[in-house]
């Protein structure tokens, strides 16, 4: 932004994330990245061939088979689920003639590129097409009503849009001039004032 240039971000979050997580999917990564045998044991034991049922007033529901889901609470979760998700960046790999990233915090996914044409917008767009492809492959879908996008600039934007593609569908990610992330509520010009005046 100091020397002019448009910065795209686009946010995602997928749909319960935690809860998603295919158990075979992440037994398969934790081999792939050389895991101790016995230790993958322990965890196919703590993750995979669960029960569980509903219990309402003193009545139960029958048992069900669990066969997603990362228990939460614990430390080994958070560290389970970043295990799984580790190779997403990898995609950004694909576009290395541009000034790309993406940043990962727990379920969140955050795509940023530089944005000093109107054809600019095809990179990130590629990275979200890479995603929404990964996201299918593992199991684990994006939640689209909180996928949203806004361009931070100190002049006149670039009009962008993006889109995710569904098996039958073609679903645009809402532009936002402001946006709370982490916490702290950004505005397109990093202003800081709507962030500000919401401590007050």
């Amino acid at each position: 932004m100091d020397q002019g240039v448009q910065i795209d971000v686009i946010y995602t979050d997928f749909e319960k994330a935690f809860d998603k997580v295919p158990c075979l999917g992440l037994i398969s990564k934790l081999k792939a990245y050389d895991i101790d045998s016995k230790l993958i044991v322990w965890i196919d034991d703590f993750l995979c061939n669960r029960k569980q049922r509903i219990g309402v007033n003193g009545s139960f529901s029958q048992w069900f088979t669990v066969s997603s889901g990362i228990p939460q609470g614990g430390i080994l979760g958070p560290i389970l689920f970043l295990i799984f998700i580790n190779d997403l960046p990898e995609i950004c790999a694909t576009e290395q003639d541009t000034v790309m990233y993406l940043g990962l915090y727990a379920d969140d996914a955050k795509v940023y590129s530089t944005i000093t044409c109107d054809n600019d917008h095809l990179h990130p767009q590629k990275v979200i097409d890479h995603t929404k492809e990964w996201c299918d492959q593992w199991l684990l879908p994006l939640n689209i009503n909180k996928c949203s996008h806004t361009s931070y600039t100190s002049r006149l934007s670039i009009d962008t849009a993006y889109h995710i593609n569904n098996t039958d569908s073609v679903s645009n990610i809402q532009k936002v001039d402001q946006i709370k992330d982490l916490g702290i509520l950004y505005d397109s010009h990093l202003t800081f004032k709507d962030h500000i005046q919401e401590k007050n």
